[in-house]
């Protein structure tokens, strides 16, 4: 599960997201790098403020007008093309009736999206669009088609979000927790789809949760995210298995698979900081169990690390409790 399956396709090295709110500059994402394959998903993990929707936002370059992104996002083309030549990325968003465009009926939002990347006509788009919805699971595809976004479930309206991104054509799709609003079940039925037109498509994907269970599920490698950095890297297996980084371990700790039923839930103590005064040194240091007095000062460093990397000086001292 850890072997990359081909080079990649998404390169980001070392990007940034400065913001800017009431004349105060910061940085909530800070030095994120990272790289897809084609037909490989890479699950992006962590706490809600932890830079993870903003990387992706950073790499699909729609952030709010108050933010820049400093740094490298290079997609690099198809078998064939010329390295540098336009090559599409698409974004699925975790909350799909913000995301459809209320007048517009489902089948024509698609036809909007097929025409605007491909230029082909708009008879072939429609049909383009009722074509797409059938890939994706959803029945009587050109009855839904017709449909307004507020007449469907939920799950419906993301297999559309989901065709609407695929008719793009993309080399990556980013999934922004595209199953969070849903029941198990149509999660469920989401991430196989996701897992079958990545496979079937070739195509890379970038899929980010706060859900360890669900990154498991869909992804070969995982990027554990806090306080805007990553902060551990590796194959999803083996970082689930044996994490190297407190954070990790702190996380799977916190999942009810990880207690006895009738027993309660560990925590983490206190609270991920504010982005406008991280901590100098280790960001997760203050609520670390297993921090030095050296991790209020050392510097940020991906170090390699069994099947991976994190950014821990006491990984050894972590893996040997963990274990």
């Amino acid at each position: 599960m850890g072997t990359r399956m081909s080079e990649p396709v998404l390169v980001v090295q070392d990007l940034a997201v400065d913001l800017t709110i009431r004349g105060e500059a910061f940085s909530p994402v800070d030095r994120v790098s990272f790289s897809v394959a084609r037909g490989e998903t890479l699950g992006i993990v962590g706490e809600s403020g932890s830079g993870k929707s903003l990387t992706l936002r950073a790499v699909l370059g729609v952030l709010p007008a108050n933010g820049t992104a400093r740094g490298r996002v290079e997609l690099i083309g198809r078998p064939g093309a010329k390295r540098g030549s336009a090559r599409r990325i698409a974004m699925v968003f975790q909350e799909p009736m913000l995301a459809l465009n209320p007048t517009m009926r489902v089948g024509e939002f698609i036809a909007e999206a097929v025409r605007t990347h491909t230029g082909v006509s708009l008879r072939a788009a429609r049909a383009r669009a009722v074509e797409l919805m059938s890939d994706v699971g959803i029945p009587r595809a050109a009855e839904h088609a017709r449909a307004w976004p507020h007449e469907l479930s939920g799950g419906l309206r993301q297999r559309v979000m989901i065709a609407a991104a695929l008719g793009t054509d993309p080399d990556v799709l980013l999934c922004d927790e595209p199953t969070t609003a849903l029941d198990v079940t149509i999660q469920a039925q989401i991430l196989r789809l996701l897992t079958r037109v990545s496979a079937e498509r070739g195509m890379a994907m970038v899929f980010v949760s706060h859900d360890l269970a669900v990154i498991g599920e869909i992804s070969q490698r995982i990027a554990v995210m806090y306080a805007g950095r990553i902060v551990e890297t590796g194959a999803t297996a083996e970082v689930l298995r044996h994490p190297q980084h407190p954070y990790t371990a702190g996380l799977l700790s916190c999942t009810p698979s990880a207690v006895e039923a009738g027993e309660p839930l560990e925590t983490i103590p206190g609270s991920p900081p504010d982005p406008r005064a991280f901590p100098v040194g280790c960001r997760f240091a203050p609520r670390c169990r297993f921090a030095a007095p050296e991790c209020a000062h050392a510097p940020y460093e991906l170090a390699a690390a069994p099947g991976g990397a994190t950014a821990c000086i006491r990984a050894e001292v972590v893996e040997e409790i963990s274990a």
